[in-house]
């Protein structure tokens, strides 16, 4: 539903590297980054759910 609704997922690199992961662990529509990418979009976005 995500996907269909044009959500944006972004990865937390910091997170995959402690956790072993990869993007290829991850849906193909997974942006991976860091806090400034997440940031970055979060100032201009309506709506952010960090998890």
């Amino acid at each position: 539903i995500c996907i269909e609704s044009d959500v944006r997922l972004i990865g937390c690199q910091m997170t995959m590297d402690v956790f072993g992961f990869s993007k290829d662990d991850f849906i193909d529509e997974v942006d991976i980054g860091g806090a400034a990418t997440f940031l970055e979009f979060a100032a201009e976005a309506d709506i952010q759910m960090f998890i």
